[in-house]
């Protein structure tokens, strides 16, 4: 299982993609910054070497923080098509999670006060199945998203198909 083209049925059209927002990844790298400048200001100061051992622990711990909202972001991606929405994880291995139009039961949104500042939010599919709900998380643009997929499904229940957004 490879990528989601890989996954479409003949004729199947993707109306919307997105992944979880790099936001953090943002947040994460100018604090690392300022934590650079300052631990390096501080030291020059006080030539304390406490400092430069306090500013590179806030580095170590910055990098890490780094690195794992980079994995959130490759490793996510919820796409919309014309027949289903599908939630694929995973960066060496691949996990695939579809729920077709006609199964849906439910779209809800949730957006936190940072998420209505930054806009991103959650977006949860219920579904008739057993697997039951299926979360996006942290997406870009959530009321969009949701408002797409209502549309698509409205669309597949009274045509048999979604037009291509």
């Amino acid at each position: 299982m490879g990528s989601i083209e890989q996954q479409l049925q003949p004729g199947e059209k993707v109306l919307y993609r997105t992944q979880p927002t790099k936001i953090g990844l943002y947040v994460a790298t100018i604090l690392l910054v300022f934590v650079a400048v300052a631990a390096a200001a501080i030291w020059e100061q006080s030539g304390e070497q406490i400092w430069l051992v306090v500013g590179l622990l806030l580095a170590a711990a910055l990098v890490l923080w780094i690195a794992r909202e980079w994995i959130i972001v490759a490793s996510n991606q919820y796409v919309l098509t014309d027949r289903r929405v599908m939630k694929q994880s995973g960066i060496v291995s691949k996990r695939s999670i579809t729920a077709y139009l006609d199964k849906l039961n439910n779209v809800d949104h949730s957006i936190t006060l940072w998420g209505r500042i930054l806009g991103y939010g959650n977006v949860e599919i219920d579904t008739a199945s057993e697997s039951g709900t299926t979360i996006g998380a942290r997406v870009p643009r959530p009321i969009d998203f949701q408002r797409a997929i209502l549309s698509a499904a409205d669309n597949y229940r009274s045509h048999g198909y979604a037009p291509q957004a």
